[in-house]
């Protein structure tokens, strides 16, 4: 007995291996459901139409290899900035004594400040711009000579002036520069990262998380915000510091008056960054979604070029009606619209922190941004309409495709109309 249930497991095991080595040679690989929709939907449209992509001069295969040359997200090690330091003396530090800013200075000192994560750095700076202004303010009221008053406010005024130089140089660091940022944004198979590999074969995350668009739009608020309160205008106590002249009461009331801008409620963005797969799937979807509507398009157009396709005027064929209101309409527009949604929100998002950056952006990252985020999200000209500027971008290729594929449909609707 014990004997044939030996043979049947084996007979079984055979039949198994057998059925694997069959799906192995046919590339029956498992697809994401996204990728396999588009697939599918060649095949339909190759079958409907009695057309295949070699009578158009494609192959399929070479899809794959045209997204190995993405551009690449450029590498973190060339995206820090340099940040000189800033030096204080002993004297000056120990002046400090009864301002927050001593505390801070020794924090960031410390070390574990030499080390400070990204999704931190710009709660300190704002922390110290806090510091610092309110320092001056309790300077301005305090029990001192006008010589002690003087010499103090400007070291403050000399320590404020090198933060706001600094500033731009730490949000770009705390943003591209940051780990979970670089992680998020590559793009492709081409920078070598097998993780990202093995993330092209899972389903798309979902990006459009209201609570994460509000924790990125917060963040991008914030960061405006201590902007900003940089750039205050010290004038008033420029001028008490050269010749005695007393700043303006409202200017004092002002400087105690600052309202300090907290990150850490940011760290869960990071967080989010770090945890999701990535929007550069988005962007690796958008050039195989674009890619396969231009073969497919160019199937449609022709066979429209060979002849007609509806023969009795006003009535479709089944096949060519059921491939399209059966099939593109429910399965394959889906894809196209929340593709269309996470550009509108969430590269929206990455553009306005590209356009708050004050410094001259990196060449390498200048191009990776045209390419990926260049577009305009509250246009409504049709993509040949796009400024000359936009046209290079990923974006608008999708979109191009898009209108390609709708109007080749469009004359097929026309021709069954008669």
């Amino acid at each position: 007995m014990a004997y044939w249930y030996a043979l049947k497991r084996l007979a079984s095991l055979q039949s198994a291996l057998a059925g694997c080595l069959v799906l192995t040679l046919l590339g029956c690989q498992q697809k994401p459901n996204d990728l396999a929709v588009f697939d599918e939907y060649l095949n339909r449209v190759e079958g409907t139409f009695d057309l295949d992509l070699q009578d158009i001069g494609e192959d399929r295969d070479t899809l794959q290899a045209r997204l190995r040359y993405l551009p690449p997200r450029p590498e973190r090690r060339d995206t820090l900035l340099e940040l000189p330091p800033i030096t204080i003396g002993l004297l000056q530090f120990a002046d400090l004594y009864g301002c927050e800013l001593q505390v801070l200075i020794g924090e960031r000192n410390s070390v574990l400040g030499k080390v400070m994560h990204a999704s931190r750095r710009l709660d300190y700076e704002s922390r110290l711009f806090h510091a610092l202004y309110a320092c001056m303010a309790s300077t301005l009221d305090a029990d001192f000579s006008t010589t002690e008053k003087q010499a103090f406010l400007s070291g403050l005024l000399e320590l404020q002036q090198q933060k706001k130089q600094q500033l731009a140089t730490v949000i770009w660091n705390s943003s591209f520069g940051s780990v979970e940022l670089a992680r998020y944004l590559r793009v492709g198979a081409g920078q070598s990262d097998s993780e990202f590999e093995s993330l092209l074969e899972g389903a798309l995350p979902d990006l459009l998380s209201p609570d994460y668009l509000g924790l990125f739009e917060q963040w991008l608020e914030a960061i405006a915000r201590l902007q900003s309160v940089s750039q205050w205008d010290m004038g008033g106590i420029s001028r008490y510091v050269h010749n005695s002249t007393v700043p303006g009461v409202i200017e004092s009331e002002r400087l105690f008056e600052v309202s300090e801008i907290r990150f850490t409620p940011y760290i869960r963005l990071f967080q989010f960054w770090e945890v999701l797969p990535g929007l550069g799937l988005y962007f690796h979807r958008a050039g195989y979604y674009q890619a396969r509507l231009n073969q497919i398009s160019a199937l449609i157009e022709a066979r429209l070029d060979r002849g007609v396709i509806c023969p009795v005027p006003g009535k479709m064929p089944v096949r060519v009606k059921g491939l399209l209101f059966n099939y593109y309409g429910p399965t394959v527009q889906p894809y196209l619209t929340k593709l269309d949604q996470v550009y509108r929100r969430e590269v929206s998002l990455f553009r306005k922190l590209v356009e708050q950056q004050q410094i001259v952006v990196p060449e390498d990252w200048m191009r990776y941004f045209q390419y990926y985020f260049d577009y305009e999200p509250d246009s409504d000209s049709e993509p040949h309409q796009a400024s000359e500027m936009h046209t290079k971008s990923l974006w608008f290729e999708f979109r191009k495709a898009v209108d390609r594929h709708q109007k080749a449909w469009q004359q097929v609707l026309d021709q069954c109309r008669g």
